[in-house]
């Protein structure tokens, strides 16, 4: 997930963006964000149209992409670990 979201940036449009117009005859506001309306994506900033991809896994799901490295560290440490206890076996 950190491998594709930190490449990414989310817009803003359509059914993300509050208030919205509800489909009436007479449009009241803009269909890009505009200075009354904001963004409904988690991480977003007012103002901006686009949502950071490490912002956004950072406020859904609290995950840091610089903890991606340490992870696979973990990994390679675990991997290593069962090696050698399956050689010594």
């Amino acid at each position: 997930m950190a491998n594709e979201f930190k490449r990414i940036n989310l817009l803003c449009d359509g059914n993300y963006i509050l208030p919205s117009n509800l489909g009436g005859a007479f449009p009241q506001y803009p269909s890009t964000l505009g200075v009354n309306q904001v963004c409904t994506l988690a991480g977003s900033v007012p103002g901006q149209q686009f949502v950071r991809g490490r912002d956004y896994i950072y406020a859904s799901f609290e995950y840091n992409v610089d903890d991606q490295w340490r992870n696979w560290g973990i990994t390679i440490v675990f991997f290593v670990y069962v090696s050698s206890l399956l050689l010594l076996s």
